[in-house]
């Protein structure tokens, strides 16, 4: 998996956020851009951040959230939906599905968050094409 841009693209491109709002009848979903990090890139970030810790980054990748802002986008009606079932078990699923797969799960904290985990979305014509559930040891 590569690291994810740090620019958003309005109409095409693929991105990792934290999903912070779902509208299932506007078919739209808020979303907080997020730099998912590996690698190198993920070990730098992380000594930048916590430069006391001579060890490297824990389980390879590091979440970088320079901006909170909060995007609303469109949802097309074919997305391609999957979420985390049992650990790191991805299954198919649909947008209207996804509120009760998240209000299933404990709790999280983190500012407007719905989820623990973070989404990967695929956008393309100004649209999210695919959303999946991204897993997190």
């Amino acid at each position: 998996m590569a690291s994810s841009p740090a620019a958003v693209d309005e109409e095409r491109g693929l991105y990792a956020v934290w999903v912070t709002s779902i509208d299932v009848e506007e078919r739209s979903l808020g979303v907080d851009v997020i730099q998912w990090l590996v690698g190198e890139e993920a070990d730098d970030a992380y000594h930048a951040d916590s430069p006391g810790d001579p060890g490297g980054v824990p389980n390879d990748y590091y979440i970088v959230n320079e901006s909170t802002q909060t995007r609303v986008v469109d949802v097309a009606a074919d997305v391609q939906m999957r979420v985390l079932s049992t650990g790191a078990v991805l299954i198919d699923s649909t947008f209207a599905e996804l509120p009760s797969a998240l209000s299933a799960r404990a709790p999280v904290g983190g500012a407007g968050r719905l989820s623990y985990s973070p989404f990967w979305v695929a956008v393309n014509g100004g649209q999210v094409t695919g959303i999946c559930e991204q897993y997190t040891p």
